[in-house]
């Protein structure tokens, strides 16, 4: 017997019952029923914002649903060789098929609970003990501890391991995990913010590996780091969620991980206390012969290939949706820019911004962007920095407003090493940059001693600043990475000159800047459809594109219009029947706070006109500059798919490539949208002139200029390539505001 069967035998004598089912293997000329495999069933659809915490721990927030809806597989990790991979005789398809029609309701698969492996047991080896007691701040802890068993088992029992024949038929290697992807495999994704999920990802494994070692020794001798991270990506791939006697848990389920994916799901699974088993069962009839499947979830691509080693090359329910996302990056810009306009009007263009000036409101609009960050605590604060670091910002952007080079690029790494590509052609920059210095040496207090030099290289265009600091801390916010923690270390800020033709600007993480001038970087994870998290990027998108007035309007609480002098939490206290506070009173300041908490994230409705179509702009600006970062067009990928000898089924190459088609597709479709209304801002502004320029009795000019808004989205509605979510926002939102601006035209009439 081989190894397969070995398993299945293995299987039945201990209670297993899946008589209606057999494994087939696939050879190269595979049919279009395997060519759905993909991979479990996760309802769940994300909307969470992508933040930096989630981006570190983005197996736990994944291992997280995959333990709640159950994600596993196995054959999509044995996918037909890539040319760029090193696939061994392992790396086989397998599918599960009905031997005969199993009709709906049916329990095609019963594991018996002996033959999971859990969590507890996990707990229960001697590292999993040590690990319990050293409450190590583990990225994913129940993968963890299936791991630290299937690890422990097959290097302590070996042979005479109970699960010895189920280990036997796991693959040996994971080389369409991209995690383990070569270099040249790892290209094919660039431009994808993938790349950096995947380098989360090695890290988080590579974190907990030497965290356990540091506690337990012991598994260093059972396994390498390699080891660590196959067996990590076996469990985050398999591992189902389950509830056993009313405890939560999650479990490797032999032969119920053979499963693909497939949606809409046709089978369901849960643990059945009765029968004491893993059941697997059908939710419609299955035809003899046909693939059995499970479903891993409505899930982003991104998690498909990340967790399971293969992207879905339609990834759309039957309604439609697509839960494709990609990360849409913005930041605060320290310079000018020319769509803001401080002096009002619907067309806030204005040539003569220079923008690479500073932002006379970066400081108030910073703040308000930072407010609710958590600072390094972890508390919530009502800004983002604190004093001294927020000086550092500014000097920082006075540094900036020096560079004659407008391909300057700014760059702050752990490393505690600030480099600056700057222009020196001006002395403004090198004090700045002097300025600097001193602010981060003023944290040190009297701990802390500072020193600055300028220097020359010889060229005459590099200025140095160094700074020795014994006691000095400097945290910011002001990129997903950046985080500067000084201590008995030395800070170097070093400006170069560099001619543009020999030094062209490299692609920036921070999305939305001409420079890298940017900071506190957000990132939002956005699909084709309009939900929670769209609502947030044009909620951000608004505050990156207000002037003083809406900044203003945007970040000032309202009050109230009754007394207890002024207090504006007065009425929710009387109703309670509490006393009304002093309005000078610590206790007062913290409830209007608290009361009246707004963030970047909560700009919900439109500000005016100009404020909506400066969001647009800003749009269009972040869509262009995130699409230029990929090596090739979306057109180009939709050509590439075609090709199926250069981009073979289940391939690397392939699963790469549709993984950036989608990312693409939805950056098109923002962009489309703020294409789109930024033509129907033009359609608003000419009724806004004719309206202007009609006198009260004279109504023709303005009937007519309404119907030609009308007959705009009327061709908007009866163009298919228009989505329904763009041609909402246009006739909803952008409607509202041109009537309250044609309305306010008219009062002003009126009352003249």
């Amino acid at each position: 017997m081989d190894a397969y069967e070995i398993f299945e035998d293995w299987l039945v004598k201990n209670g297993a019952e899946f008589s209606r089912l057999e494994l087939r293997s696939y050879d190269d000329s595979l049919n279009s029923t395997v060519s759905a495999c993909t991979s479990i069933d996760d309802s769940s659809q994300s909307t969470a914002i992508d933040s930096s915490s989630e981006e570190k721990k983005e197996c736990k927030s994944s291992s997280s649903e995959e333990r709640n809806h159950g994600n596993h597989g196995n054959n999509r990790h044995n996918n037909h060789p890539d040319p760029d991979s090193n696939l061994d005789k392992d790396s086989e398809m397998r599918g599960v098929h009905a031997k005969i029609e199993i009709p709906a309701d049916t329990i095609c698969v019963a594991i018996p609970r002996k033959c999971l492996i859990t969590v507890e047991m996990g707990q229960a080896t001697q590292i999993g003990q040590v690990i319990l007691r050293s409450d190590l701040d583990l990225d994913a802890p129940k993968h963890i501890f299936l791991m630290i068993f299937l690890l422990y088992d097959r290097k302590v029992n070996g042979e005479s391991s109970f699960f010895k024949p189920y280990y036997d038929i796991l693959p040996k290697t994971l080389s369409n995990i991209p995690i383990f992807w070569k270099e040249s495999e790892l290209d094919y994704l660039r431009g994808s913010y993938l790349l950096h999920q995947i380098n989360d990802r090695v890290d988080a494994i590579t974190e907990d590996y030497y965290a356990i070692c540091n506690v337990a020794p012991q598994l260093a001798h059972i396994a390498t780091l390699e080891e660590f991270k196959w067996a990590r990506m076996c469990v985050c791939s398999r591992n189902f969620g389950l509830q056993i006697d009313g405890h939560r848990t999650s479990a490797l389920v032999p032969h119920a991980d053979m499963l693909n994916h497939h949606r809409p799901r046709e089978t369901k699974w849960s643990f059945d206390d009765d029968l004491q088993s893993f059941t697997i069962t059908t939710l419609q009839s299955i035809s003899a012969g046909a693939q059995v499947y499970d479903s891993y979830g409505q899930k982003c691509n991104h998690r498909f290939l990340l967790n399971y080693g293969f992207a879905v090359e339609d990834n759309s329910e039957l309604d439609g949706f697509c839960p494709n996302e990609v990360p849409i990056e913005l930041t605060v810009d320290m310079t000018k820019w020319s769509t803001r306009n401080e002096n009002g009007g619907e067309n806030s263009n204005n040539s003569n911004d220079d923008e690479n000036s500073i932002d006379p409101l970066f400081e108030a609009r910073y703040e308000f962007w930072t407010r609710g960050d958590c600072d390094g605590s972890g508390s919530t604060t009502s800004s983002g920095l604190g004093p001294s670091t927020h000086a550092f910002s500014v000097a920082m952007g006075a540094a900036l407003g020096a560079v004659v080079d407008s391909n300057a690029n700014v760059h702050v790494n752990t490393q505690h090493t600030l480099r600056s590509q700057l222009s020196l052609s001006s002395t403004t920059a090198k004090a700045a940059l002097d300025a600097v210095a001193g602010i981060i040496s003023g944290e040190a207090g009297d701990n802390g001693s500072a020193s600055t030099a300028l220097k020359d290289n010889g060229n005459g265009n590099v200025a140095e600043i160094a700074l020795t600091n014994t006691n000095a801390h400097a945290s910011s916010t002001t990129q997903e990475n950046v985080s500067t923690h000084v201590k008995s270390r030395t800070i170097t800020a070093t400006a170069v000159a560099t001619p543009n033709p020999s030094n062209p600007r490299p692609h920036s993480s921070s999305v939305g800047s001409d420079d890298s001038s940017a900071l506190a970087l957000k990132r939002v994870r956005v699909c084709i459809s309009s939900n929670e998290n769209t609502r947030v990027l044009f909620s951000m998108l608004r505050v990156l594109a207000a002037n003083g007035e809406d900044l203003r309007a945007m970040s000032t609480a309202p009050t109230l219009p009754f007394g207890d002098s002024g207090c504006s939490v007065y009425l929710s206290r009387a109703l309670r029947g509490y006393t009304a506070a002093n309005p000078d009173s610590a206790a007062f300041v913290t409830m209007q706070h608290a009361a009246f908490f707004r963030t970047c994230r909560d700009i919900r409705n439109p500000i005016n006109l100009r404020n909506e179509r400066g969001a647009m702009q800003y749009l269009m600006k972040v869509v262009a500059s995130q699409l230029e970062a990929y090596t090739c067009s979306l057109a180009q990928d939709i050509v590439d798919l075609r090709d199926e000898e250069v981009y073979p089924m289940f391939s690397n190459r392939r699963h790469a490539k549709i993984q950036v088609r989608g990312e693409k597709e939805v950056l098109h479709h923002f962009g489309q949208w703020a294409q789109t209304a930024l033509h129907i801002f033009d359609v608003i502004d000419n009724e806004l002139i004719m309206e202007r320029k009609t006198d009260s009795g004279q109504t023709g000019s303005s009937l007519n200029s309404h119907a030609s808004f009308d007959s705009v989205i009327h061709a908007m509605d009866d163009d298919d390539a228009i989505h329904f979510t763009i041609l909402r926002y246009c006739s909803d939102v952008l409607g509202a505001l041109r009537k309250d601006a044609i309305q306010s035209i008219r009062n002003k009439t009126s009352r003249s």
